[in-house]
């Protein structure tokens, strides 16, 4: 998942790794964010519940991506199922419209 203004990276894969290799980074317990002088991006697990109602915890994460240079600024938001399975986690975005 890249940014919209970093996405011409010479990344071969689209993930938050490919992204700290560009700027400066700051984790938390419960957020990561990357600032370079062109754009900042930040993601952050606003609630941990059950959402698809499988008696496993999600994630709702919110990404913010605003551009230093211009007027871009772009919000999602992305569920992540199943967190405590092991491997790499997936993230997914978010639709109304196929909230049941």
């Amino acid at each position: 998942m890249c940014s919209c203004s970093w996405r011409n990276t010479s990344c071969a894969k689209r993930s938050i790794c490919c992204l700290y290799r560009l700027g400066s980074a700051n984790t938390t317990t419960t957020s990561a964010s990357i600032e370079d002088k062109r754009a900042s991006i930040s993601f952050s697990v606003v609630a941990e519940l059950d959402i698809d109602q499988n008696d496993k915890l999600d994630w709702i994460i919110w990404l913010a991506d605003e551009s230093r240079e211009g007027n871009y600024r772009g919000y999602s938001t992305f569920i992540v199922s199943n967190i405590e399975r092991k491997g790499l986690l997936d993230a997914n975005a978010y639709s109304p419209k196929e909230a049941k």
